[in-house]
């Protein structure tokens, strides 16, 4: 028996419709958009004016709401569907998923928020794979929907359903690049030295952002008790500075040692040290070694946190523990150094200017005793050693002095502090200085102190041993690497005697030199004056 024309072009506009579906839900790969058009196409197949598209988390076991819209747009008068249904406990949802099949509820159907009468259940299926669910309904009016609406929504469900599985891998395709480019942010933050507080911010901003959370929190281990906050973005977790281990969840996540998930607070502990109640948490340890010295935490995600947020955050965390790890060994270094250096030149006014003024006080004392004695002659010899003497150790002192606050050297750069280095010793003990710059850039603040010691104690060396009359300090800046020549006309010597009697000087400058990623060369000879050449690569910023 042959189709009447009603039911032909009745078939026709199905079609059509379907065919319209699938091109407007193909037509981006963006999850929201595609979800977006599903819903409209949905709501016009039905007769209705709203629908809400979950889609299944198949590691909570719920569905999770991805779109809703009203056909044409309007102002709904009720609040949304829930961001989030347990398909078990709604009739009509728990057997379309089952049957998978378009199944409409009873007028009476219980589901918070939403004023419906009878609603249908849309499962949206993938060859055998069921993705999500669209409700579609009439707001505030009751609408039965016959056999042919249940119908054609199906069908417009199976027509989309390709485009909503292209868009899932999009997203998650998407999700990995920018996990990737996060942590990329992270470590070129590092490489760039910038300091820790501005490191971490940047930690709890990407983890915040990636896991589409409320806020986000990193808390550091204190007193075996407490947790101090160090830093946060967007909404916070508490608004005192420290979390108490016991009775929290941040403090569960370290006691216990593994990532405390939870989507349902409330039915652990309703609220953190008196805090804004929390939806839901995700708190991670960070770890050094066997030892845990906080935890990142991230709070309220619509949705609820999953396993990829785990994986996420963890990351994160890992990348944290390591920077607050490497900022404590630097403190330790930095402290190590100080102290080294203290006694370094404690030694130096020990061995120079200690005695110094000690020989100082004894030809002013052999002065005293010749002028009793009538030996004027004597007398002026010895003040005359005394003047000497008393010079040299105001050159140690001022040697000294410069080691120990160079300032020019954080405001103003190598050059700058080179230049007052020579104004200030060279110039003043009678040398003639020169400095040459070539092709000047800025430098890492480390190595630029580096260079620095390195330059101080090459002209230490002329200062004290090269009884020199001219000094050249060079400096030459090229695209991957970074070079310092001290040049000067004195008495030379012999660099591989020197080296068997133990000469610190220039030991220390090619320790310096190495630990900053370079080397060192040194050519001298009695009698020909003294170069010494070191030479960094890799190491110059624009």
């Amino acid at each position: 028996m042959r189709d009447s024309p009603n039911e032909l072009l009745m078939d026709r506009s199905h079609a059509e419709l379907m065919l319209r579906a699938a091109q407007s839900a193909g037509r981006t790969l963006e999850l929201d958009a595609v979800l977006n058009r599903s819903a409209e196409m949905l709501a016009v197949a039905a007769g209705v004016r709203h629908c809400a598209i979950y889609l299944i988390d198949p590691e909570q076991g719920v569905l999770l709401h991805r779109a809703e819209i009203s056909v044409p747009a309007v102002t709904q008068t009720g609040d949304q569907c829930p961001p989030r249904l347990n398909a078990n406990r709604v009739s009509c949802i728990r057997e379309a998923l089952s049957r998978k099949a378009p199944v409409q509820s009873a007028p009476d159907l219980p589901l918070d928020g939403v004023d419906a009468g009878h609603m249908l259940a849309v499962p949206i299926i993938l060859g055998v794979d069921v993705l999500g669910v669209a409700l579609v309904y009439n707001q505030g009016t009751e609408h039965a929907f016959t056999d042919d609406e249940c119908a054609l929504a199906g069908q417009v469900a199976t027509a989309v359903a390709p485009a909503v599985k292209n868009a899932q891998t999009y997203e998650e395709i998407t999700r990995r690049l920018a996990e990737s480019q996060s942590l990329q942010r992270v470590a070129t933050a590092v490489l760039q030295g910038i300091a820790l507080p501005e490191i971490l911010d940047i930690v709890c901003t990407e983890a915040q952002r990636l896991t589409g959370a409320a806020g986000s929190a990193l808390l550091s281990t204190e007193e075996e008790q407490w947790l101090r906050l160090i830093s946060r973005t967007g909404m916070a977790l508490t608004e005192q500075d420290r979390v108490p281990l016991e009775n929290s969840l941040a403090g569960l996540a370290v006691q216990r040692g593994v990532p405390v998930l939870t989507n349902d607070p409330a039915s652990q502990m309703s609220r953190l040290n008196n805090d804004p109640i929390v939806t839901a948490l995700l708190a991670v340890p960070m770890r050094v070694e066997s030892a845990i010295i906080g935890v990142l935490v991230v709070i309220n995600k619509p949705g609820g946190f999953n396993s990829d947020d785990v994986r996420i955050i963890s990351s994160f965390a890992d990348h944290a523990a390591v920077n607050m790890e490497y900022a404590r060994l630097r403190r330790q270094a930095e402290r190590l150094a100080v102290m080294e250096e203290r006694q370094r030149l404690a030694r130096e006014l020990h061995d120079s200017v200690t005695q110094s003024l000690y020989s100082v006080t004894l030809y002013a004392d052999a002065s005293a005793m010749a002028l009793q004695a009538g030996k004027a002659d004597v007398a002026a010899k010895n003040l005359h050693e005394l003047r000497d003497m008393a010079q040299s150790a105001m050159r140690d002192m001022r040697l000294l002095i410069f080691e120990l606050h160079p300032p020019v050297l954080e405001k103003e750069g190598l050059v700058a502090a080179l230049q007052a280095r020579l104004a200030a010793v060279e110039s003043r003990a009678g040398l003639q200085t020169d400095l040459r710059v070539e092709n000047e850039r800025c430098l890492p603040v480390d190595l630029e102190q580096e260079l620095y010691r390195i330059a101080q104690e090459a002209l230490n060396n002329v200062e004290k041993h090269a009884r020199a009359h001219n000094v050249t300090v060079h400096i030459h800046f090229d695209a991957d690497a970074v070079s310092i020549e001290v040049r000067d006309d004195g008495v030379g010597f012999d660099p591989s005697a020197v080296a068997r009697q133990g000469g610190m000087g220039l030991r220390n400058i090619a320790e310096r030199a190495a630990r900053a990623g370079g080397a060192s060369e040194v050519d001298s000879h009695p009698g020909g004056g003294t170069c010494v050449f070191v030479r960094v690569k890799n190491q110059v910023t624009q």
